[in-house]
């Protein structure tokens, strides 16, 4: 093996080796370290590390709340003191209805935290945390958005107890504003896709915990493998979901043909019986009108006839009707 071959084995083997924290099944596991979770909860919501005196990973599956309801799972249900119950999502792949899913998760978490007889003012608090692959804010190029329940004109809050954050890694190109520069070194840890990049992130402990937490699912097999299932799931999904879009396209493409092909056809008839009415209103026989437009005398009738009965009708309307008797 020549010198050249063996250095693109190597190659090769590293980008194997490389683990992205953009598969969900990594991203758990290295969030779901309490340390490291403390470093990235801070920089997401701004509170020292010192007030966040102790977190505790929950459940990750959201009950049902009736029979047909849908069944939530969660990338990263955390619950810390004084600060609430956090939902921490990664999307990667691109979601219409992500707007509509954060609320559904986040007001799930905050009625299931009531419970029977408790008064309304024990609420906790829950705050969703989306991580996006996908552009989600059309109106911004910054990398991070946070929102709340306010007053349209006034910016009031109607109530603190819901707030949402999300972070669009597809903007990590963007400069940060002072506040949000260590939470842009975690966006851009996310949206790394080689070792090299991910080298010259600035580091704190934090991120070193993380760097380190994926060094380890990589040298264990089976953490291993299941990062690979998973790689190897959203692979069949995007090839399926692009599959059914091309088909989507070339469906949507012969129905609309179809669709035009109908509508000319439509109002090109109408138009033919706009010119057989005017003829008519000028006392034109069925039989002169039918030599002179080269057209079925049968036809020519059908529409003197519907003329005669529905002089108010309008050519759009008498086509309508000979369809309908056809």
């Amino acid at each position: 093996m020549t010198s050249n071959e063996i250095k693109q084995n190597n190659l090769e083997a590293e980008k194997d080796a490389f683990l992205k924290l953009t598969n969900d099944y990594t991203f758990t596991e290295v969030m779901k370290n309490p340390f490291i979770l403390k470093g990235f909860l801070s920089d997401v919501l701004g509170i020292p590390i010192r007030d966040i005196e102790s977190i505790r990973v929950v459940d990750r599956y959201l009950g049902r709340g009736f029979k047909e309801g849908k069944l939530g799972i969660l990338d990263i249900k955390v619950e810390v003191s004084h600060v609430g119950i956090i939902d921490i999502e990664l999307q990667m792949l691109d979601a219409e209805d992500w707007e509509n899913r954060s609320i559904f998760y986040t007001s799930r978490i905050f009625a299931e935290n009531v419970r029977k007889g408790d008064d309304y003012l024990q609420c906790k608090k829950v705050i969703s945390i989306s991580i996006l692959g996908f552009d989600l804010c059309k109106d911004t190029n910054y990398f991070y958005s946070r929102f709340h329940l306010m007053e349209d004109e006034r910016h009031t809050f109607y109530s603190d107890m819901l707030e949402f954050h999300v972070v669009e890694l597809g903007k990590v190109g963007c400069i940060p504003r002072a506040e949000h520069k260590k939470l842009h070194k975690w966006a851009r840890l996310f949206s790394t896709n080689n070792e090299e990049e991910r080298m010259i992130i600035e580091k704190d402990p934090y991120i070193e915990e993380a760097l380190k937490e994926l060094e380890r699912i990589s040298n264990d097999p089976a953490r291993r493998q299941e990062y690979e299932d998973r790689e190897d799931a959203l692979r069949d999904y995007r090839t399926l979901k692009e599959s059914a879009r091309r088909q989507g396209r070339r469906q949507g493409l012969a129905e609309g043909l179809a669709e035009g092909e109908a509508k000319g056809k439509a109002e090109g008839e109408a138009k033919m019986i706009e010119v057989i009415i005017k003829k008519i209103d000028k006392k034109k026989t069925v039989e002169e009108i039918a030599d002179m437009l080269e057209q079925d005398t049968g036809y020519i009738r059908a529409i003197a006839d519907l003329r005669k009965a529905h002089p108010e009708h309008s050519a759009i309307e008498i086509a309508k009707e000979l369809a309908a008797n056809k």
